[in-house]
């Protein structure tokens, strides 16, 4: 992450006209806040863009939460923990079909590996597993997790962005946008704040359909035959 505060503060003074060194009419803790703002609206609508890959070792039983500042699950990968040799992968099950199939599942003989979780999106930020997992003192149960966290606000203008460079101009938008909001009352501020905060949301809406597109799970018909890679 190589995007300074200094760098979006200093193209944001241009565009505002307002380039007195530490800003007259936005200071430079006003932008830096804002451009933290902007980082964490980027996260709430994308969690993907400020996601982690860690191994997290679970609690006992079948209900577990994520890491510190962990936001939302995004997957769950494989089984990590050292007792379990071979690193098997861990498939997500509607809770309906187990809860149907297996009603006391919540209750079944915990161990050291993990075969499903479930996910509920009411609740981003917790999980459950089967089987249980064993408690701490009994085994070292512990998955590989993919989930988004909650990025780093800038301390000070010299600090990086927490998000990755691609989001610049998207921080830069969301700040202008914040910047005309604040001088609404002269004429075409507001108009040029909803032009900011429209350009934010396609930017961010447009990157979610590129990935959509381009992600290796889409449908690629036609790109590439089967028969021939089985061969």
């Amino acid at each position: 992450m190589a995007i300074l505060g200094t760098e979006l503060i200093d193209k944001a003074r241009r565009i505002l006209q307002d380039t007195t060194t530490g800003g007259t009419r936005w200071l430079d803790a006003e932008l830096l806040g804002w451009i933290n703002d902007a980082q964490r609206e980027i996260v709430l609508i994308k969690p993907n863009s400020n996601s982690l890959v860690a191994s997290h070792n679970l609690s006992a039983g079948t209900k577990q939460t994520l890491p510190a500042g962990g936001l939302t699950l995004l997957s769950v990968i494989r089984n990590t923990g050292t007792s379990d040799s071979t690193d098997s992968s861990v498939r997500r099950v509607d809770r309906n079909i187990l809860d149907s199939e297996n009603p006391t599942w919540h209750g079944t003989t915990p161990s050291d590996t993990i075969i499903h979780y479930i996910f509920d999106e009411d609740n981003p930020d917790v999980f459950y597993v089967y089987p249980p997992a064993l408690a701490a003192a009994s085994g070292d149960a512990a998955l590989e997790l993919s989930y988004s966290s909650a990025p780093t606000d800038l301390a000070n203008t010299a600090a990086s962005i927490a998000l990755n460079d691609i989001y610049g101009n998207v921080i830069l938008d969301y700040v202008l946008y914040r910047a005309y909001s604040k001088d609404s009352d002269y004429a075409g501020n507001a108009q040029r704040a909803t032009n900011h905060y429209t350009a934010y949301n396609n930017s961010l809406g447009n990157r979610v359909q590129v990935e959509s597109i381009s992600s290796p799970n889409a449908d690629q018909t036609g790109r590439w035959d089967t028969s021939r890679a089985m061969r």
